[in-house]
């Protein structure tokens, strides 16, 4: 497991503490939040109003995302599935639901389900573990990545 902290885990509060604690100006948590939730970045280089060299540090000792992108898979519909690793290994499905000009979001919010139901491969093996804040998060933010930039999410559903 990477051992640096990842924006996506952390408060406002929180993430001006760990850079106060690095020696770094608390005031860039702001700015660092929002490249991550609102414009969308998915790493330091992104942010190109911070210096190559303040992204750098900043990679060096802070991640974006605990969780990847393993697979994308596109339906004919226009539906689209991400096969989501999260850091402990388990694997997750978030889906985007693209109606008109509507989009939703299925996100999971467990690994496995307790169900067991026959048609679905998410309960074979029960109920894992709930997710976490920041894993919950991190799917919306990587489905976001996926639309173009004047392009939003209008609704999630909690799977």
């Amino acid at each position: 497991m990477d051992p640096r902290p990842a924006v996506t885990t952390t408060t406002l509060a929180e993430l001006e503490a760990l850079l106060e604690n690095l020696g770094l100006e608390r005031w860039r948590a702001r700015p660092i939040l929002q490249w991550v939730h609102r414009r969308r970045a998915g790493s330091f280089d992104e942010m190109t109003d911070l210096s190559k060299a303040q992204r750098a540090d900043l990679a060096g000792r802070f991640r974006i995302f605990t969780s990847v992108v393993r697979e994308r898979r596109e339906s004919p519909d226009g539906t689209e599935k991400l096969l989501i690793a999260v850091e402990d290994g388990n694997l997750i499905e978030t889906v985007l639901i693209r109606e008109g000009d509507r989009k939703t979001i299925c996100v999971s919010t467990q690994v496995g389900c307790p169900v067991k139901c026959v048609f679905c491969a998410s309960g074979l093996n029960g109920l894992v573990r709930n997710l976490t804040a920041g894993e919950i998060v991190e799917q919306v933010l990587h489905v976001n990545r996926l639309l173009a930039p004047e392009d939003r999410i209008d609704s999630l559903v909690l799977m």
